[in-house]
């Protein structure tokens, strides 16, 4: 009866081992992914203001270009 008991016991203490070891990764892993997609969302905010920033630079640099072009003209007149 002995060994009965203390095999049950071995056996749930073993489970309940094993569960916490698995909830214990299985919430690692959620809290990495999550951080990876926190990280995602900053890096997508860089290159969006990037992206912005360039457009504003080409844009700009045509103004700076035309006022080139037009100034020669009236110079050449």
């Amino acid at each position: 009866m002995a060994r009965i008991i203390s095999r049950n016991v071995g056996s749930i203490s073993a489970g309940t081992i094993i569960g916490i070891a698995v909830g214990w990764a299985s919430k690692s892993y959620v809290k990495r992914r999550n951080q990876r997609d926190e990280n995602r969302s900053l890096v997508e905010t860089i290159k969006r203001f990037e992206r912005r920033l360039y457009e504003a630079g080409h844009i700009r640099a045509k103004k700076i270009d035309q006022l080139k072009t037009d100034i020669n003209k009236k110079i050449s007149l």
